[in-house]
């Protein structure tokens, strides 16, 4: 590595296994936004999934990736990409936690966000589910 290589500290992601957590990763972003934590779900979405690879470059034949080592016969829909879609839709979650002006501080009360709905998921859970988030 380069010593004038820097880490950009972008995001960093938590694969979210719902059934070893007790929640979701809906719910858990609910928990995290009332702690005060950011989160978001998902990332980018899978990109033959836009209209543009959905309906343009496969009815057209034309554009982006159309018919270049597919032949005429391109398809992008869903389910192309089964474990990028069960990624983005149900389990990536996306965090700044891992910015470089964030601390120590800031990374403890990351932690302590985490342990806290972790040890109320039940709570958690139901008041979601009360408000019609699953």
């Amino acid at each position: 590595m380069n010593s004038r290589n820097k880490h950009v500290y972008y995001m960093y992601a938590l694969r979210i296994q719902a059934n070893a957590l007790g929640l979701s990763r809906c719910q858990l972003k609910r928990a995290l936004d009332a702690e005060g934590v950011f989160a978001a779900e998902g990332y980018v979405r899978p990109i033959y999934l836009y209209p543009m690879y959905s309906q343009a470059v496969r009815d057209k034949h034309t554009g982006g990736g159309a018919g270049i080592w597919h032949g005429k016969n391109v398809s992008y829909e869903a389910g192309l990409c089964p474990t990028t879609e069960r990624l983005h839709f149900a389990e990536l979650l996306m965090t700044n936690v891992c910015r470089h002006d964030l601390g120590m501080h800031g990374a403890d009360e990351f932690a302590d966000a985490i342990l806290k709905i972790v040890e109320h998921r039940d709570a958690v859970r139901e008041k979601c589910r009360a408000d019609g988030i699953d």
